[in-house]
C-alpha cells in the first residue's frame, strides 16, 4: 500500500512511478475531476542544499515554458513532509513505451513524433532553456499522442550556445560526446539528444550499446551507428548531421527545420499550436463561463498570477486550459488537413479518400518527396505548384513480427548522478 495524499482539493489515485527522491501519483482533482500528475518529494530523504534549489529551479523552469508540448505546470506546494509538483497528466505513456509496443516506427510516424520534438525544442531553446536530459522516456503522450516534454529537474537556463557548461548530468545512451569527455558543453548537446531519439524512432534501439558502461563509452566517442538499408537516404543524411561528434559541426535546430526529409507542410501545420505570447495574459472566454459555472471568481485568477500564488481560482483555471489545448492542438492539426482536403476536391471533383488508421500526406515535386503523417487520409501529390492533389487509402502494415524488447533500449539508461540511477520512465 501506498500513503494517500491529499493537497488543496488534490487527492493520489494511484503510483505512477518512482524515482531515488521522488514518488508520482496519478490525482484527481475534486472539483472538476480532471486526472492530474502529483510528484511528491519527501523531505526526510537527506536532500542536500543543491537539490533543494534544483527543485525550486525546475519549478521555475516549468512556470516559464507555456508550450502545447511541454508538460504544463499547475501549482506547487509544500508541507513539513514533502514537497509537491503538480502537472497535468498525460495518460498514453511516454515515447519508450510506444516504440516497445510497436517497435521501428514508418518515417511518416516518425516524422510526426520527431517534429513535435523539434518544435518544443526550439521553443524551449528560444527561451534559453537547456533541457539536458533529453531521451524517449521523458516524452510523454497525451490522448491524442501528441507528445508532452516532461523531467526539468537537470535543466538549467543559458545566454547563448557558446556558453559553457561542466557538470556531468543527463542519461548515458543519450548524452553527447562533449558531456562524456567533460571538458565543457553548450546546448548543443540537446541536438545530439534528438539525435539519438529519432534514431530509435527510426531503427528502435539506441545507436550506441555495449555490454557495460566503458564499452558503451567507447562506441559512442569512437564508432559510427549502423545505418539500416530500409532507411531513406534523407533520414541518414540528417541522423548523421545531428549524431555529429563535433558539436561546432552539428546541425542547428533551424537547419534541422529546413532539412529535406522533414515535411515543410507538416512542420507549418503542427507549428501553428505555438501559442501567440501576446495573447498568453489574456482570459480565455470560454473557460470564464466554465469558472462561473464552478462559483469561481475569475478575478482571483489575475490576481493571483500577478502574485505569483497559485489558489483554487487560478489552479483550476490552468487545469482546465490544459484540457483546451490538448483538444486545440489536435483540432487546429485537423482542421488544416480537412482545409487541405477540401482545396484538393475543390480543383478535381472525381478525388475521394478513405479512412484509416494510419496515413501519410505525401509531397511529391521534381526535386524531392516529402512525407506527413496525419491521421485520416493520405494526400499524393503530383504537381509542384499544387501540394496535393490526390487522395488515396493506405494500407498501414504492423511493424516487424518480433516486438523489440524493453531490454533493448531500457539496458542503457544509464545516468550520472547518483541521485537518478532509478529514476522512473513516467517521473515528471
Amino acid at each position: 500500500m501506498y500513503p494517500s495524499y491529499c493537497i488543496d482539493g488534490i487527492h493520489s489515485l494511484s503510483k505512477l512511478g518512482k524515482g531515488t527522491f521522488s514518488k508520482v501519483f496519478l490525482g484527481e482533482h475534486d472539483l472538476t475531476h480532471l486526472k492530474v500528475a502529483l510528484k511528491v518529494i519527501n523531505k526526510s530523504t537527506n536532500l542536500s542544499p543543491e537539490r533543494i534549489k534544483k527543485i525550486f529551479e525546475e519549478i521555475d523552469i516549468l512556470q516559464s515554458l507555456d508550450h502545447p508540448f511541454i508538460i504544463k505546470f499547475l501549482k506547487n506546494h509544500e508541507d513539513s513532509e514533502n514537497y509537491y509538483i503538480v502537472q497535468e497528466y498525460a495518460p498514453n505513456g511516454s515515447i519508450l513505451d510506444y516504440l516497445n509496443n510497436n517497435t521501428r516506427l514508418t518515417e511518416a510516424m516518425a516524422r510526426r513524433f520527431f517534429t513535435e520534438i523539434l518544435i518544443a525544442a526550439e521553443f524551449m531553446h528560444k527561451n534559453h532553456v537547456f533541457h539536458r536530459d533529453l531521451k524517449a522516456e521523458n516524452i510523454l503522450l497525451d490522448e491524442n499522442n501528441n507528445i508532452k516534454i516532461i523531467d526539468f529537474g537537470m535543466s538549467t537556463h543559458f545566454n547563448s550556445y557558446e556558453a559553457l557548461f561542466f557538470d556531468r548530468c543527463g542519461s548515458l545512451g543519450y548524452a553527447a560526446p562533449e558531456v562524456i569527455k567533460n571538458k565543457g558543453y553548450t546546448a548543443k548537446s540537446d541536438i545530439w539528444s534528438i539525435g539519438v531519439i529519432l534514431y530509435a524512432l527510426l531503427i528502435g534501439e539506441l545507436p550506441f550499446k555495449g555490454n557495460s558502461d566503458a564499452e558503451i563509452i567507447e562506441n559512442l566517442l569512437y564508432s559510427t551507428p549502423a545505418y539500416p538499408t530500409h532507411l531513406s537516404a534523407n533520414s541518414i543524411d540528417l541522423l548523421k548531421k545531428l549524431l555529429d561528434k563535433n558539436p561546432k559541426s552539428r546541425i542547428s535546430l533551424h537547419s534541422v527545420k529546413e532539412h529535406p526529409w522533414i515535411s515543410q507542410t507538416e512542420y507549418s501545420i503542427i507549428s501553428r499550436v505555438t501559442p501567440d505570447t501576446k495573447l498568453c495574459n489574456i482570459l480565455d472566454k470560454d473557460l470564464v463561463v466554465q469558472m462561473a459555472m464552478l462559483n469561481l471568481d475569475i478575478t482571483s485568477v489575475t490576481t493571483q498570477k500577478l502574485e505569483n500564488k497559485y489558489g483554487e481560482e487560478r489552479f483550476t483555471y490552468l487545469l482546465l486550459q490544459s484540457k483546451k489545448i490538448v483538444d486545440t492542438t489536435n483540432n487546429i492539426i485537423e482542421c488544416k488537413i480537412k482545409s487541405i482536403i477540401k482545396e484538393i476536391r475543390r480543383s478535381d471533383p472525381s478525388v475521394d479518400h478513405e479512412k484509416n488508421h494510419h496515413h501519410s500526406i505525401t509531397y511529391d515535386s521534381s526535386l524531392r518527396k516529402r512525407e506527413l503523417s496525419a491521421p485520416n487520409l493520405t494526400v499524393f501529390d503530383k504537381r509542384p505548384s499544387n501540394p496535393c492533389v490526390t487522395i488515396k487509402p493506405v494500407i498501414q502494415r504492423r511493424g516487424m513480427p518480433l516486438p523489440i524488447s524493453p531490454r533493448k533500449i531500457t539496458r542503457h539508461l544509464v545516468k550520472f548522478h547518483s541521485y537518478d540511477k532509478k529514476e522512473d520512465n513516467n517521473s515528471v
